[in-house]
């Protein structure tokens, strides 16, 4: 028999697994908040419009303005961002970049 103060547990295996399961169900709650947390500020991002001139290739915008350094990565965002189906841009296009 535990005692805690005017408090006595009368089955001590009973109220260990309650705060083992209590404290997992806290650890989850917590992580999870913070993740959602996170999750929101993950994105530091500030974006700018570049007008496409005759010449540009999304290749080229991605090289010179990409932010990961990875061209095949910045590639896919600027594709992602624009939603582009392929490639192609056309002059006068205005395209929305990630920079730093």
């Amino acid at each position: 028999m535990i005692l805690f103060g005017r408090y006595r547990v009368i089955e001590p295996r009973r109220f260990r697994n309650f705060i083992l399961i209590s404290s997992i169900f806290l650890f989850i709650l917590i992580s999870v908040t913070i993740y959602q947390i996170s999750a929101y500020s993950a994105n530091t991002y500030n974006y700018m419009e570049i007008p496409v001139i005759e010449g540009d290739t999304l290749w080229q915008i991605a090289k010179d303005y990409g932010p990961s350094g990875s061209i095949q990565k910045d590639l896919y965002e600027l594709m992602k961002l624009n939603e582009l189906k392929d490639g192609r841009i056309y002059p006068g296009q205005v395209l929305i970049v990630p920079i730093v």
